[in-house]
C-alpha cells in the first residue's frame, strides 16, 4: 500500500486496532466494494462485540 496516498494513515488505524486485515498477504483491496456483511464486521469489531 502506497504511504504518500491519503488513505495510508487510516488503514494502518483500523490494522492496528484489528478491524481489518486486509485481503491476503497483507494486500487490501483498494478500489473494492466493501459488502454489506463486511461493513458490519467493521462495525461490530469496532463496537467491541463478539459472536457466541
Amino acid at each position: 500500500m502506497p504511504q504518500d496516498h491519503w488513505y495510508y494513515e487510516y488503514i494502518e488505524k483500523l490494522r492496528g486496532l484489528e478491524i481489518t486485515s486486509g485481503v491476503g498477504d497483507g494486500q487490501f483491496g483498494l478500489g473494492q466494494t466493501v459488502t454489506r456483511a463486511e461493513f458490519v464486521a467493521f462495525l461490530c469489531k469496532l463496537m467491541g462485540w463478539k459472536s457466541k
